[in-house]
């Protein structure tokens, strides 16, 4: 294998490992992103029930 080839392979591996890495960002960002909606969602709802409970 010469030095050509090792850079190449280095360089597959690196863009593979930065794709990855990408790719789990993204799903831990869309997680957040869910867990904020179901907050807001339950918040809007709790102030609601509570302007109907007081008179």
């Amino acid at each position: 294998m010469g030095k050509s080839e090792l850079r190449e392979s280095i360089g597959l591996a690196a863009v593979f490992l930065g794709l990855v890495f990408v790719g789990l960002e993204m799903r831990q960002n869309t997680q957040m992103m869910q867990a904020q909606i179901r907050n807001a969602v339950t918040e809007n709802t709790m102030e609601y029930l509570g302007w109907m409970a007081t008179p």
